[in-house]
C-alpha cells in the first residue's frame, strides 16, 4: 500500500496555518505581560527618578499598543483560517481524487486509452460517502490495440498495491476509427481509507 494521504492539500496549508497563528498569539500574549511585569518592577525600583520612569512608561506604553496590534492581526488572521476551514470542510470534505486520476493515467501507454471512468460506493444501492472513509468502486472502460495491452494494463494496475481487487470484466474486439480495437471494460475495488503517491 503506498503511503500518501488523500486529504487535500489547501486543507493541510489550512491546519498548519491555525497552528502557527495561535502559536504567535500566545507569544505575543506572554511579551506583553512580560513587558507590563518588567515596567512595574522598575517603578518600584527607581521610583525616585521620576523623568526616566515616566519615558519608561511611554515606552512601554508604545510597546504594549504595537503588541496589542499584533494579537489584533493575528486573531483576525485566526478568524479567517477558522472560515476557511469551515468552508473546505463543507465544500471539499472529501480525499483528493484527482491524484488516483493521476495514478490511471501514469500506469497507461500507448497501447490503451480510457473512455470513462466513474467512482461509487461498493453497493450498487448505497449512497456515495462524503468523507472518504467507505469502501469504492472504480469502474473504467477504453480501448486497447490487443487484448494483451488491456490486460498489461490491468495487471499494472494490481500492482500498484492501491485496489483490493482489479477485475477485467468484458474485452470485444469493435470498430475504431479507421480500424478496430479492443473494447474493455474494468473494475477495481479500493478499500476502507484508500491511500495513493501521486
Amino acid at each position: 500500500m503506498l503511503n500518501t494521504n488523500l486529504t487535500p492539500s489547501y486543507r493541510l496549508k489550512a491546519r498548519r496555518r491555525n497552528r502557527r497563528v495561535r502559536a504567535w498569539t500566545v507569544a505575543v500574549a506572554i511579551y506583553a505581560l512580560a513587558l507590563a511585569a518588567a515596567y512595574t518592577g522598575c517603578r518600584l525600583t527607581w521610583g525616585v527618578d521620576t523623568d526616566a520612569l515616566a519615558g519608561r512608561q511611554e515606552a512601554t506604553a508604545q510597546r504594549v499598543q504595537a503588541i496589542s496590534q499584533q494579537i489584533a492581526h493575528a486573531q483576525a488572521e485566526l478568524a479567517e483560517a477558522a472560515c476557511t476551514i469551515k468552508a473546505n470542510e463543507v465544500v471539499g470534505g472529501h480525499p483528493d481524487w484527482s491524484l488516483l486520476l493521476m495514478l490511471l493515467a501514469r500506469n497507461m501507454n500507448d497501447e490503451v486509452v480510457l473512455r470513462q471512468c466513474s467512482l461509487g460506493p461498493q453497493k450498487a444501492n448505497a449512497q456515495a460517502p462524503s468523507d472518504g472513509t467507505a469502501d469504492w468502486r472504480l469502474d473504467m472502460t477504453g480501448y486497447g490495440r490487443t487484448v494483451t495491452s488491456v490486460s498489461q494494463y490491468a495487471l499494472a494496475l494490481e500492482r500498484t498495491g492501491l485496489f483490493q481487487e482489479v477485475r477485467l470484466l468484458k474485452t470485444v474486439r469493435q470498430p475504431f476509427l479507421a480500424g478496430s480495437a479492443t473494447h474493455f471494460q474494468i473494475q477495481c475495488a479500493l478499500g476502507t481509507g484508500a491511500e495513493v503517491s501521486p
